[in-house]
């Protein structure tokens, strides 16, 4: 009877246990990506900081042109290096959390084994 109980849960560790823990491995990735908005600001990488630009004005009047130029070259290349440094920590985030899942997963195939081991080995050292 416990043979059937290891057998069971053997076989659903190495299974749906290990296909669930990847799973979560892959989600946790994704999460992270999503969660910085990697995506959308690669998208918008050099709009406009908060949307903030400076009008042309009607006519043309070359001091005004040259100061909403210079304003919205600012407000863009503010925006970029502040998107950019967010991507970075979201792709390093997600780059942590590959590590973190691929030895999560290493963890899951051999803790069945680990277990008696370390039980064993507090045996050991119990009575050593």
């Amino acid at each position: 009877m416990p043979f059937v109980f290891l057998y069971r849960y053997l076989l659903w560790h190495y299974s749906d246990g290990l296909k669930a823990s990847f799973n979560k491995a892959v989600n946790a990735v994704i999460g992270f990506l999503n969660f910085f908005s990697v995506l959308h600001l690669f998208g918008t990488l050099f709009s406009p900081w908060h949307r903030v630009i400076e009008s042309y004005g009607r006519g043309f009047d070359a001091a005004r042109f040259f100061y909403a130029i210079t304003g919205n070259a600012i407000s863009r290349l503010l925006g970029a290096l502040l998107r950019s440094f967010v991507i970075v920590v979201g792709i390093a985030a997600a780059a942590l959390s590959v590590i973190a899942g691929v030895f999560f997963i290493f963890l899951w195939i051999f803790l069945p084994f680990l277990v008696p081991l370390l039980f064993i080995t507090g045996i050991i050292f119990l009575f050593a």
